[in-house]
Formats: structure tokens, sequence, C-alpha cells
């Protein structure tokens, strides 16, 4: 069985669960911050507070679970590789990380409590910590998260050329999924706000700047 690393060792392992536990800490600090989230984290976001208004209880990692989880059966569907079941590695591992820092770590923190520079601050941290932990992951070479495979499906299976259209469409499903949960609830955007299109549009460079900053200092474990 050939494995889709290069090295197995505790600097890439090390990198790799720091990059998920970046993850988590983003979405949390996204959500108390309530400027605006990550495209995708308006459809988990939107989808937690769509079930609890029908009183049922649920955490934003399984929220994010369930989302990847769909996600996943379109990429084996569309991509008809079985090398795309190991997306539930980061799937369950980011989960976990989400309802850590949600549930643990910034439990007694909500947007309420914030006064304006606090959520700006948040905001621009969990930016950074979500685009940093995506390009963490994808240099580590280990398993990446269901987004990144169902972006390459996306540009294989319907021949997208250009790489920054297929990240756009990508994140505009979520924020269009997002949107769904939002009208279903009565809630008119829910999480969505106009920051959340800048992000749409800014997080795909954003990843590639960290990647090169990985290639440049010479820290990659797959070829990119």
């Amino acid at each position: 069985m050939k494995f889709p690393w290069i090295q197995f060792n505790l600097k890439f392992i090390t990198l790799y669960a720091l990059g998920i536990l970046a993850l988590g800490a983003g979405v949390a600090l996204f959500a108390r911050a309530n400027l605006g989230v990550a495209p995708w984290d308006t459809a988990i976001l939107n989808f937690k507070q769509l079930l609890i208004s029908l009183q049922i209880s649920i955490t934003l990692g399984q929220s994010s679970l369930i989302h990847s989880f769909c996600l996943l059966m379109v990429v084996l569907i569309l991509g008809r590789r079985w090398q795309s079941l190991m997306a539930v590695i980061p799937m369950v591992a980011i989960s976990l990380s989400i309802d850590f820092w949600d549930s643990f770590v910034f439990i007694n923190l909500s947007s309420d409590s914030l006064n304006l520079f606090t959520r700006i601050v948040f905001f621009v941290l969990a930016t950074l910590l979500m685009t940093w932990g995506l390009a963490t992951i994808i240099i580590s070479g280990f398993p990446p998260n269901v987004y990144d495979d169902f972006h390459l499906t996306l540009l294989r299976v319907f021949h997208i050329q250009s790489f920054a259209l297929g990240r756009w469409i990508m994140e505009f499903m979520g924020l269009a999924i997002g949107l769904i949960y939002a009208l279903i609830q009565g809630d008119g955007f829910g999480s969505i706000t106009i920051l959340s299109f800048g992000l749409a549009m800014a997080f795909g460079s954003l990843i590639t700047f960290f990647v090169n900053q990985y290639k440049t200092r010479k820290i990659l474990n797959r070829q990119l």
C-alpha cells in the first residue's frame, strides 16, 4: 500500500495537529466575533441555530462533522476515488478541535460580552488561524480536509482550469447552504454578513500566501 505522505515523522505530525487545532480555534473565534464567518462556517453555524430553533441540541463540532460527511459522500460519488475516505481522519479531528475550543476553552466568552475592538481582533485572528491551519494541513502531506478534496474534485471532474475559480465555487456553495438554513429558520441571513463574502474571495489567496512561506523555508512533505 502506498501512503500519500512522504515523511512519516514527528515534525510533520506536529504541524498536522497544530493545523487542526488552529482550524478549531478559528471557528470558535469567528462565532464570538459575530462580524461574519468563513463561507462554510456560515453553514455550520446557521445549521446549529436552525436545529436549536427546532429544540434539537447540537454542538458546532457535530454540525461541522455532518457537513463534512455530506461533502465526503459527494466527493466519493463524483470522484470515485477510495483514497478520499482518508478525509475521515481530519473530519473527526477537526470536529473534536472545534468543540474543544468552543465548549471548553472559550465557553465563558460570548459576543455580547465583548466590545467592538475585541471582536475585530477575534475576527482577524480567526481569519489568520484558519488560513494558516489549512495551509499547514496541506504542506504536512497527511490526509487533507474534505473541503480541499472537494475543491480538487470539482477541478478534475468538471475540467475547471482555474484553481481560484474552483475555490470560489466551493466557498460560495457554503454561503448558499448557510443562507438556505437561515431562510428556513426565518432569521434573516443568520451568521452571513458582507464580510463573509470578502472571506470567500480572500481565503484562497491567504492560504496560498502561507503555503508559499512554507515553500520558501523548504518545509514541505508533498509535491506542490
